[in-house]
């Protein structure tokens, strides 16, 4: 019986490779871009964020479920905002940064205590998480000071648009 060999998955530009099958194993580089929810650190492929918006005026929706705070206007369009504490199952803090996040041609907002920086890193140098992870969490960074949870983009934004069509 042949051993099947393990190919390491090589993003190039005529084969684009999904950040996330590239975090699961474990090649190439990628630029993380933190963020801070209460007193826990996430991240997120670089490319999910298109702009940061700090404390834009977000409109409550009646009626809607706790995760979504609210509505707000971004490119002359009404954007919606998901809190990302409970989207996420984490205490917050004070959040007042909308990170502006794409879905196709749409756009939606998460809402964050506060953004930290973008990190240019080898994911090798990434870890699994230290317990079962969820639909969002693909891998843990520890710079030496600080764990990092890696999410996945495209489940955090599903779930958030989940959260907005869930508006009763």
């Amino acid at each position: 019986m042949l051993t099947p060999v393990r190919v390491p998955i090589t993003p190039n530009e005529s084969h684009p490779v999904r950040f996330r099958d590239r975090v699961r194993a474990r090649t190439g580089r990628g630029e993380l871009f933190v963020f801070l929810v209460g007193d826990e650190r996430f991240a997120l492929d670089v490319r999910a964020v298109e702009e940061v918006l700090e404390a834009p005026e977000i409109q409550p929706i009646p009626g809607s479920t706790p995760a979504v705070a609210g509505a707000a206007r971004y490119a002359g369009q009404v954007m919606a905002v998901v809190s990302a504490g409970p989207l996420l199952g984490v205490e917050g803090g004070d959040p007042r940064t909308v990170l502006v996040l794409r879905r196709g041609a749409d756009r939606l907002g998460l809402l964050v205590d506060d953004v930290d920086d973008v990190s240019d890193i080898e994911l090798l140098e990434l870890s699994n998480p230290p317990y079962e992870a969820d639909e969002f969490l693909l891998a843990v960074h520890w710079n030496g000071t600080a764990l990092t949870s890696v999410l996945d983009a495209r489940a955090v934004v599903a779930a958030a648009a989940a959260a907005v069509r869930g508006t009763r």
